[in-house]
């Protein structure tokens, strides 16, 4: 699933129109107007030769960048060519106005923000990282943080870092910046939740999990995984009951899954098994009959649903391997000898 979701981030890498969603941040100082005292006469004029001269000096900086083939180095060429768009931004903003430079700047940037998250997808997109591939993950890396200082709105760099992170099974880094990036997308789809939840899944993060399966739920009602993510955090907190629940409604929307069986089986064979820790425990032999045989129906329960599950997919061994393992100790030896040949154990 992991590598999946890599796929998508590489396909939409060259999708220059994302950021349609992400508005260069300059504009946005232009939303309260009602404060603002504009330039008139000469004033105005030397404000826009001004302006005209650094975003002048941006677009040559940034031409630097282009021709400096070190991404390490581009950055600071970058941060001089910032502090030129935005020193011709503040002369512009109190411009009634605006000269055709104006709206250069969010060109320059995205041009810039463009060619350093292209440039380290393709990077991402050439090989799987190992040890001898360290250049091309530092140099990766730098890419995408050069395209973040430019865009620190852009969802889709922040989702590729925390792709590179992956590969580098640096999960708890990788959680960051994908969390950094669900935050700036414009609408999250089902694969963005989907690869977070596993995320916090592999981390133990359970209340994080609980609190994003549940908005998961709520923008995608009809999507079934999300439900059984719920099942499966209520199992790993011990909520068998409100497990068992979700997975019967799961059940009662799709019972041709096997998983969903092999799940609900799962759980009365844990509850069997604290009755037999029970009987094993227990000093009365009264008390241990009774939990052995409370243990044994409820055993029963669980593989009536583990032969569903095997029914719905016959060549799973670890189907088979569990079925032999609750014929063994429900004495059905006939029934176990043939589960022990299909879960390959001979």
């Amino acid at each position: 699933m992991i590598q999946t979701f890599r796929l998508l981030v590489i396909g939409i890498a060259y999708l220059y129109f994302l950021l349609l969603c992400l508005p260069y941040s300059v504009h946005a100082q232009d939303e309260n107007r009602e404060n603002v005292e504009y330039l008139e006469g000469e004033l105005y004029q030397r404000a826009l030769h001004f302006s005209r001269d650094q975003v002048n000096r941006a677009i040559e900086i940034g031409n630097r960048a282009i021709r400096e083939e070190n991404p390490e180095r581009r950055t600071r060429l970058y941060e001089e060519m910032m502090e030129a768009l935005n020193d011709a931004n503040r002369m512009f903003r109190v411009m009634e106005s605006k000269p055709r430079e104006y709206e250069l700047i969010p060109e320059i940037i995205n041009r810039h923000w463009a060619n350093e998250h292209n440039s380290g997808a393709d990077l991402l997109n050439q090989r799987d990282f190992t040890e001898s591939d360290e250049v091309l993950y530092r140099g990766a890396i730098i890419h995408f943080n050069n395209a973040i200082y430019l865009q620190p709105d852009s969802a889709h760099s922040y989702i590729a870092l925390a792709t590179l992170k992956l590969d580098q099974g640096e999960f708890t880094d990788a959680i960051h910046y994908y969390e950094l990036g669900i935050e700036r997308l414009c609408q999250p789809e089902i694969q963005d939740f989907d690869i977070l939840i596993n995320l916090y899944f592999s981390e133990s993060r359970l209340h994080d999990v609980k609190e994003l399966i549940q908005l998961a739920r709520t923008n995608f009602p009809d999507e079934l995984k999300f439900t059984q993510y719920l099942a499966d955090y209520y199992l790993e907190t011990g909520n068998s009951e409100d497990a068992s629940n979700l997975i019967r409604e799961l059940m009662e929307k799709d019972n041709e899954r096997p998983e969903y069986f092999f799940a609900l089986g799962s759980i009365y064979q844990n509850k069997a098994a604290e009755f037999f820790q029970k009987r094993d425990l227990a000093d009365n032999l009264d008390q241990k009959i009774e939990y052995d045989e409370t243990a044994r129906i409820i055993l029963t329960d669980a593989l009536e649903q583990y032969e569903n599950a095997v029914e719905l997919d016959p060549d799973n061994r670890q189907y088979w391997k569990t079925l032999y393992q609750i014929y063994s100790v429900l004495g059905i030896h006939h029934k176990a000898d043939l589960a022990y040949e299909k879960a390959g154990l001979e």
